[in-house]
């Protein structure tokens, strides 16, 4: 059996069950990999490197961390039933001579971000390879958040210990998401919209302070808790959202230490008004 059809079966399988049954996933998985297809040589297998305090300090390695890898009822209303980030991993297919795709979950299986199991896997992963913290995507549409389930998760279950901060995807989400688009027509269609403007610019500024930037897991630049935000273009006034933001958390005793992205073109411009620093995505 050649990959494509692997990842079509697998991919089926995910479709046919609830993200729940995760360990029925990691079975089907185990199954081919150990095949004559050859498919488990393409992972690299866990090895235990025991990192020193010294060389972990070094530089702080923070990982990205998309939260998508559980099921939801909005996903399930845009993109069908079940639909998680597995059912577009296993879509992925070889362009070229010696590319490896798909590439499947190989130690934690296909996992489901609403266990504790899976965060504790991937914590140990994490330390075992000398990263320092996840960076979480943030999604809040004018109070309104999505796939905040994991994350919530993590934050109530302060056995979780490890480092994490908060990069607030802050566009609208449309039908060109995941390459899902058929026509012109869909590529228009809004899912969630995003809308700025002043109240919440406080209402979300506020809402961190109160559930994230208090908890002693929180990264800190300086004292500061870390916040990435992605397209500052978005902002009306992208310096008085800032200014704001400051204001608000000096009232609450603590200053804040702002990130955002680069855009393409942006590489060498200098830094945006009200920010400490940037970030290459």
């Amino acid at each position: 059996m050649n990959i494509k059809k692997i990842a079509r079966r697998i991919r089926k399988t995910i479709f046919r069950s609830s993200i729940n049954n995760s360990k029925l996933y990691e079975k089907e998985f185990i199954k081919h990999s150990n095949s004559s297809s050859g498919l488990g040589s393409s992972f690299v297998k866990y090895k235990a490197h025991n990192l020193t305090s010294q060389e972990v300090s070094r530089v702080k390695h923070i990982a990205l961390y998309l939260t998508q890898f559980h099921t939801n009822k909005e996903n399930d209303q845009w993109w069908g039933k079940n639909f998680t980030e597995w059912v577009n991993a296993t879509k992925a297919t070889p362009q070229y001579e010696g590319h490896h795709q798909p590439h499947l979950p190989h130690d934690v299986g296909f996992y489901n971000l609403l266990e504790k199991s899976t965060w504790s896997q991937q914590i140990d992963l994490a330390k075992n390879y000398g990263i320092y913290g996840f960076c979480f995507y943030y999604y809040w549409f004018n109070g309104k958040r999505l796939l905040d389930g994991p994350l919530n998760l993590f934050l109530k279950d302060k056995e979780l210990d490890f480092p994490f901060c908060l990069f607030w995807a802050n566009d609208s989400w449309t039908r060109t998401w995941h390459g899902f688009s058929d026509n012109k027509g869909s590529e228009r269609e809004v899912l969630m919209e995003q809308s700025h403007n002043d109240l919440d610019d406080e209402l979300f500024i506020t809402h961190l302070l109160d559930h994230y930037f208090s908890d002693k897991r929180y990264i800190r630049v300086n004292d500061k808790p870390l916040l990435i935000v992605y397209h500052t273009y978005l902002f009306k006034n992208i310096s008085k959202t800032t200014e704001k933001w400051r204001s608000i958390a000096k009232r609450r005793g603590t200053d804040l230490f702002l990130m955002y992205v680069l855009m393409p073109g942006q590489e060498d411009a200098p830094l945006i008004d009200g920010f400490d620093a940037a970030m290459q995505f």
